[in-house]
């Protein structure tokens, strides 16, 4: 019930980025992401006003994570702008990961033409047969949703093409 869903949420603060994460602004009025931020197991929550992800901004982590972007206001990704939680290219099954879990909750979420979320699963590239990475799960909530972009939740590759993950 409501305890569990404020611990939950109480855990998300305690692993919360930086206000130094923005590259532009701040978390409390307008956060701009400029560049390639790789993502990490620590940091796994981005609380904020508003964000805006413009073209050469990237948020990348290839480990399977749970990223939660949490905002009373909105999030616009620009053009060129991407979200990539999905697996690596691996050479032994062992690496072989599925993608991420995102889930955005925002009050108006723009995804211009050319942005690109995916949660796309691992490619295994190795000499021995292995199924690839099964694709990640995206989860959005907003008041009004603008989408031109693209989003992915396919599953990996296997060498050969044999033996593919499942999609998200």
């Amino acid at each position: 019930g409501a305890f569990k869903e404020e611990r939950q949420w109480q855990i998300a603060n305690d692993h919360a980025l930086p206000a130094a994460f923005c590259d532009g602004g701040d978390l409390e009025t307008t956060c701009w992401i400029n560049r390639t931020h790789y993502l990490n197991n620590s940091f796994d929550v981005l609380s904020a006003n508003n964000v805006i992800i413009n073209g050469s901004g990237k948020l990348v982590n290839a480990t399977g994570i749970k990223f939660f972007i949490n905002l009373t206001g909105n999030l616009t990704m620009e053009r060129g702008s991407v979200i990539n939680l999905s697996g690596q290219y691996c050479l032994s099954a062992a690496c072989v990961k599925r993608g991420g879990n995102l889930t955005i909750t925002a009050n108006v979420i723009n995804i211009t033409s050319g942005a690109l979320i995916t949660v796309a699963g691992s490619h295994f590239t190795g000499a021995v047969l292995a199924t690839a990475g099964d694709g990640g799960i995206i989860n959005i909530s907003a008041t009004t949703l603008y989408f031109d972009g693209n989003i992915s939740l396919n599953g990996g590759g296997s060498k050969g093409g044999t033996i593919d993950g499942n999609g998200g």
